[in-house]
This record gives C-alpha cells, sequence and structure tokens, in this order.
C-alpha cells in the first residue's frame, strides 16, 4: 500500500470525465499527481470502469487503449482493498459496494459526480 495522508474514492464517472477530458480532467490530473493523496480502489471499482468505457457510445471520445492505459496506471499508483461482503446500504444497490469500500477504509473525500456537477465529501466524521 501507498503511504499517503490523504485518502480519496474517486466515482467511476468522474474517470470517464477524465477520459474524455471534461473540466474536472484537471482536478483529477492533480489528484494522480500529487504525492500526498492516496487513490482506493477496490476491484469492482476497476471493472465498472472498463465496462463504462466500454460502452458504444464513448468510441468517438477516446480510444480503447486509453482506458486500458487508465486502468494499468491505478493499479500500480493506488491502493486497491478487497471487499468480501457488500452490505445493502443504499436506495442503489450497484452503488453498495462504494459505501462498503468508504466504511472499510475510511478515505478522507469521496469524489462523485451529480447532475449538475462535481461533488466532493467530506468523510472525515461520516458514520457508517
Amino acid at each position: 500500500m501507498h503511504e499517503r495522508h490523504t485518502k480519496i474514492i474517486i466515482d467511476t464517472n468522474l474517470w470517464i470525465s477524465f477520459l474524455i477530458g471534461m473540466k474536472t480532467s484537471a482536478a483529477i490530473r492533480h489528484i494522480l499527481t500529487d504525492g500526498t493523496v492516496n487513490i482506493v480502489m477496490t476491484d469492482i471499482l476497476q471493472q465498472e470502469i472498463l465496462k463504462v468505457a466500454s460502452r458504444p457510445k464513448f468510441v468517438r471520445y477516446f480510444a480503447p487503449e486509453a482506458c486500458q492505459r487508465l486502468l494499468d496506471f491505478l493499479r500500480n499508483r493506488s491502493d486497491t482493498y478487497p471487499l468480501n461482503v457488500i452490505p445493502q446500504r443504499c436506495r442503489d444497490p450497484k452503488d453498495d459496494y462504494l459505501l462498503e469500500l468508504a466504511a472499510s477504509v475510511m478515505p478522507i473525500f469521496w469524489l462523485q459526480a451529480t447532475r449538475t456537477s462535481p461533488t466532493c465529501t467530506n468523510l472525515d466524521t461520516a458514520r457508517f
């Protein structure tokens, strides 16, 4: 595991936005190069990134190789945690793994996309 101070989970939609090159790209690029940030992942999140990036509608925005390079980079740069049991925690069951990851690792921040803009949630005092 990488020894860094700030743990962060980045939602799939923001990774896709990063690949496309949207406004959030600069912030994520900063996170990727900041030596004090620890990106928290799980195999399920990596699989979801690959699945979403493989959708036909994204072909015009980036090559499949770009997604593979990102995933290779994340495998080397992030801390990947196994999730053995994933209890139901939220309205959307497909997001339960993200809440379980947050509960297990207790990251300080969780970046996720909303309909209008990215949202950064400070999880330092959150209860799960």
